[in-house]
């Protein structure tokens, strides 16, 4: 039987601010003729990218995958695939549960919450967007990969 179904992800993170200042800087030098500086700026931008393996549960990022879905069908009013999304997130959930990790309890929890959520859904109904960010913080902190960023509950 298997328990756990660890993957590894890759994170890129660039420095936005520092690659702007010196992909700017970059030009100007090429406009000016100046290889050496162009060539220098563009290796600082570099210096700004940082690059990490990440481990990480399969069904876990299954889950948080699907919850992307579901928003984006949430966004565009459609019911039909928001329901499928919500599912398929909860299946995730599920399988996560039950490889019993540190958050297995707290995965049956939030599978049970959006199967609750999705079974009163009624097309067309709004709110849902937020309920979905929610959920999707909420499992960000089950991971070792942190997002640079929670989604915003207002979106």
């Amino acid at each position: 039987m298997v328990h756990q179904v660890p993957g590894d992800y890759t994170d890129v993170s660039v420095n936005t601010s520092v690659a702007q200042t010196n992909l700017s800087a970059a030009k100007t030098a090429l406009e000016q003729a100046n290889l050496k500086l162009a060539d220098q700026a563009l290796a600082d931008v570099q210096e700004g990218v940082s690059i990490d393996e990440v481990e990480a549960s399969m069904t876990l990022a299954r889950a948080r995958e699907n919850l992307i879905l579901a928003r984006s069908a949430a966004e565009r009013g459609k019911s039909d695939e928001l329901r499928a999304a919500l599912n398929a997130a909860c299946s995730a959930l599920d399988a996560y549960s039950a490889e019993s990790g540190s958050y297995s309890q707290q995965a049956k929890s939030l599978a049970n919450e959006i199967r609750n959520t999705e079974n009163k859904l009624q097309n067309g109904q709004s709110g849902m967007v937020p309920k979905i960010n929610g959920w999707w913080n909420t499992t960000s902190a089950w991971t070792a990969y942190k997002p640079a960023r929670q989604l915003s509950a207002q979106r």
